[in-house]
């Protein structure tokens, strides 16, 4: 065998060459590379959206009585310097509206969860002092993968109202929940029934009344509380004291107070309405394609 100047023998390279090109060697690293790359796609652990830990925190408050420049100035400004202050922040967002505050915090990625729900009601805690007066109380709330939406369902309809679309919306939302791997589902758009009492501030100056006495009179006669259990002959009987109002007739005969020996019914002093709730906004669906 000849060598050259390296001291590499000649002829071993081509030999290799020879050896794929004329014997099996070549077809069987092929097919052993094909069945371990299949063995590799249905081995391997994958996820179609991977889990990209990215904490996000929503706060809620509520601020009664007051206008949003009002709530964003004694309210929203204030919060979102004091979660500047917390270490591995991000970003924060905010939106001031009337009688209500969000602000939303977002850490660094790969932040641990857990740990930013600590520190934001850490110091949320540690700062009660600096709470302005009115504040009824706030809500903090973890933003999840999962509370992003899939699917999208709009209802329209040229003879039915919106509160009779909201109903159907709920019966629709009722049947969805049955369905597997259904995380969440929530309804937007549409009226709720609501049953409105519109005072008359004559009427309550007549017969001494003000509007606390009627909300009262209101919550003390729609509630039930469990007022024991009687034992006889081994049967147990549970007793339940209170009512639940279910008709706007019941309203309207709610006593508010007694005057001159003289009950004073909701109906004295009110006006009591089966409608549906005031819209806080609107949404808008446009169908068909889309201008240039």
């Amino acid at each position: 065998m000849q060598q050259n100047g390296n001291n590499e023998p000649q002829g071993f390279i081509p030999s290799i060459v020879r050896t794929f090109l004329t014997g099996p060697l070549s077809i069987l690293l092929i097919v052993f590379a094909v069945l371990a790359g299949l063995m590799a796609i249905q081995l391997t652990p994958r996820e179609e959206e991977p889990q990209i830990v990215v904490p996000m925190v929503d706060i809620y408050v509520q601020f009664p009585g007051h206008n949003p420049r009002e709530v964003e100035e004694l309210v929203t400004r204030p919060l979102e310097k004091l979660m500047w202050q917390i270490d591995g922040v991000e970003h924060v967002y905010s939106m001031s509206r009337r009688d209500q505050s969000m602000v939303t915090v977002r850490f660094y990625v790969g932040q641990d969860r857990e740990r930013a729900m600590v520190k934001i009601r850490d110091k949320v805690e540690g700062n009660k002092d600096k709470v302005p007066p009115g504040v009824a109380n706030w809500l903090i709330k973890p933003v999840e993968i999962d509370d992003v939406p899939i699917v999208t369902l709009t209802l329209t309809s040229h003879d039915a109202s919106a509160s009779e679309l909201r109903r159907i919306a709920e019966e629709a939302e009722a049947r969805l929940a049955s369905i597997r791997n259904v995380f969440r589902s929530d309804i937007y758009g549409g009226y709720r029934r609501e049953i409105r009492i519109e005072a008359d501030s004559t009427r309550m100056t007549a017969y001494g009344a003000c509007f606390q006495d009627i909300m009262m009179a209101v919550s003390g006669n729609n509630q039930i509380a469990d007022s024991g259990r009687i034992v006889r002959d081994g049967n147990s009987l549970r007793l339940l004291a209170g009512n639940i109002i279910r008709t706007v007739d019941e309203i309207k005969k709610i006593p508010v107070k007694v005057v001159d020996g003289k009950a004073i019914y909701i109906e004295d002093l009110a006006e009591v309405i089966d409608t549906v709730q005031e819209p806080d906004w609107y949404h808008h669906s446009i169908y068909g394609p889309a201008a240039n």
